[in-house]
């Protein structure tokens, strides 16, 4: 799930690419600017008692970013950061009655508009937003 919410990221975002900005489940120490989709606990599967299988997979996804430089100045804000967390923002919240690499998502949406979470330990500013996400039961993983 998570790999592929991260592929569509990547595909209709201008500001994000895998591997190069955009990471899957960690946030790497680097000098640039970047951005990390996190999965975290989500809400329980919806259920039925035919087969026992979830119906709908309830999970919970985090996008977290980063700012290049440390915060100096009157006007602590990174454009860069501000900008990959707004457009992940818009990207995950279009999501709706959507096939993703073969699985299907009947919606994401957002927990609540981005919001900064303060500096990281080299005082860059970071952003965060969470995504509740409605996907059709699977049997793989």
């Amino acid at each position: 799930m998570i790999e592929e919410l991260a592929e569509h990221l990547a595909q209709n975002s201008t500001r994000l690419a895998l591997g190069d900005n955009l990471f899957i489940n960690v946030l790497p120490e680097s000098t640039g600017a970047a951005a990390a989709i996190i999965e975290t606990g989500g809400l329980a599967a919806e259920q039925t008692f035919q087969d026992g299988a979830p119906q709908i997979e309830r999970p919970r996804v985090q996008i977290l970013t980063r700012s290049t430089r440390p915060v100096s100045g009157a006007v602590p804000y990174s454009t860069t950061a501000g900008g990959m967390i707004h457009d992940a923002y818009h990207v995950l919240n279009g999501v709706a009655s959507e096939t993703i690499q073969g699985s299907s998502y009947l919606r994401v949406e957002p927990v609540q508009s981005p919001f900064s979470i303060g500096q990281d330990e080299a005082a860059r500013l970071m952003f965060s937003c969470n995504f509740d996400v409605w996907r059709r039961g699977s049997t793989s993983v």
